[in-house]
């Protein structure tokens, strides 16, 4: 077990309260639930986290709030929730079957949901919430990440694939050439996008932690970028467009789903999959990782080394026979 102490101090077993801020609770009253839950969300808008982990850390909430009465009759109140209480949580997410077929959670959502948790509780003893912050789990252990891609021959199917829809082909092309997350994608405007005759550039607005970065253009992804500008475009329309006005992650989702062919090796296509394609491209190509971690808008080289330096079973398989991909196009 694992105490939630001061990161800046480290070695106690009991967990370090850091400095309180102030609290609307009187003395003696339980602070609601709800409410606790509506100020950290606050306090985590304040601190300009991205809609995306508000929505999910209000999510995980929820979701312990939910389970709660299942195992205890307590009214549920951050006061209330001991590190047992945690424990047995953390048993729950592992242990709890997703469906008929018996599929459980992946160590990292167990500690994506156990996350958010623990930072509310955090939160919870700095606010004057809560007394005494109770102990949090070891995280669950995580195996290797097994990073899927496509090789050359399964990109070229794709985007053969994809070019009589000139709007597809756009799309695949960009994620592809980019390396950007889907919801990054997404949310570019045309303000965003510079193109050249020899060079071109986009700036990413709403990276990961709201991290800024400008990612050059190779010249197919200028092309897809200009076929897609239409005449009389204003700065702030957005780049991608589906039926119904700006595209979504879902929408670009379910354009990758169009193109699944298992036989063609195009099985279970995902943006994050293109994304990876375009990091295993770098290296393959020896680029450093500093600079493949910079446009990948990576906050640290090790999560980029983590995820790419590491042989794959492709890998494997391609120091073994070389010749395999030659092999069975032949």
């Amino acid at each position: 077990m694992t105490t939630l102490e001061n990161p800046g101090k480290r070695g106690g077993c009991e967990p370090r309260i850091p400095k309180k801020t102030p609290n609307t609770t009187k003395p003696g009253q339980k602070a609601d639930w709800a409410g606790a839950v509506d100020r950290f969300v606050g306090h985590l808008a304040t601190a300009r986290k991205s809609v995306h982990t508000l929505h999910h850390y209000r999510e995980d909430l929820a979701a312990f709030a939910a389970w709660w009465p299942t195992v205890s009759a307590d009214e549920l109140t951050p006061a209330a929730i001991t590190g047992f209480d945690v424990a047995r949580w953390q048993a729950h997410l592992v242990e709890e079957p997703l469906d008929p077929v018996g599929r459980r959670r992946k160590p990292a959502t167990v500690n994506a949901k156990l996350a958010a948790l623990r930072s509310f509780l955090l939160w919870a003893g700095k606010a004057g919430v809560v007394d005494k912050v109770p102990e949090v789990p070891r995280r669950e252990r995580l195996g290797r990440r097994m990073v899927r891609w496509l090789d050359r021959r399964q990109l070229h199917q794709l985007l053969r694939r994809s070019a009589a829809r000139p709007r597809d082909h756009a799309v695949i092309t960009a994620l592809v050439e980019t390396g950007l997350r889907v919801a990054e994608l997404v949310a570019l405007r045309w303000y965003d996008v510079e193109l050249k005759e020899r060079k071109g550039t986009i700036a990413v607005r709403s990276g990961k932690g709201r991290k800024p970065r400008i990612v050059p253009l190779s010249r197919d992804a200028r092309a897809a970028f200009e076929s897609l500008r239409p005449a009389g475009v204003r700065p702030g329309d957005p780049v991608f467009v589906g039926q119904r006005g700006p595209l979504k992650v879902r929408g670009v989702q379910d354009l990758l789903a169009k193109y699944e062919d298992p036989k063609a090796g195009l099985d279970n296509l995902t943006p994050h999959m293109l994304r990876h394609t375009f990091a295993i491209g770098l290296r393959d190509r020896g680029v450093p990782w500093p600079t493949i971690a910079a446009l990948m808008g990576h906050e640290s080289v090790k999560t980029t080394m983590d995820n790419y330096a590491v042989p794959s079973e492709r890998d494997l398989e391609a120091a073994i026979n070389p010749f395999a991909d030659e092999d069975s196009t032949a």
